[in-house]
């Protein structure tokens, strides 16, 4: 409930600035974006200074590498960076998120009867027993897996 959709945020490693106006964010690690993707972005570094407060769409991608359009900036030469570039949630593409494998652990059950003549109820004629009882669980997973899917659905 409430979730956007939104994609995980792909670390920047480093960006330059070309055509005053072409943002291109080297990435630490592969990225899952496609052109035409909406996205969010923020990079800074000595030189650069870029974080989004609307969205931008990407124009172009390799293997490392995202190009996106912004509004008029100074060129810079690519530099290091520290920041992120994250693919937003459309009515089209989403994104879902999961653990690795639940568990869950079941103790004995207790009664938490005082005694057994307490759960006793002879109103009305009538031979009933009722008992509270009690079963603790426990459940974990482990927290270092983590997987994120890409979903389509124009379909």
């Amino acid at each position: 409930s409430g979730y956007t959709g939104n994609g995980p945020r792909i670390a920047a490693a480093t960006a330059s600035i070309t055509s005053n106006t072409t943002l291109t964010i080297n990435t630490s690690t592969p990225h899952y974006l496609v052109a035409g993707d909406t996205v969010a972005y923020s990079v800074v570094g000595a030189n650069i200074d870029q974080s989004s407060t609307s969205t931008a769409v990407v124009t172009k991608v390799d293997a490392d590498s995202v190009t996106i359009t912004i509004a008029s900036a100074t060129n810079r030469t690519q530099e290091a960076v520290t920041g992120y570039i994250q693919q937003l949630g459309t009515t089209s593409a989403k994104w879902i998120y999961a653990t690795g494998t639940v568990r869950v652990f079941l103790g004995d059950v207790d009664i938490v009867n005082d005694s057994l003549s307490q759960a006793y109820d002879v109103s009305g004629n009538a031979n009933d027993m009722r008992i509270k009882a009690i079963r603790p669980a426990a459940a974990y997973f482990d927290t270092s897996i983590h997987l994120a899917v890409r979903v389509d659905l124009t379909a």
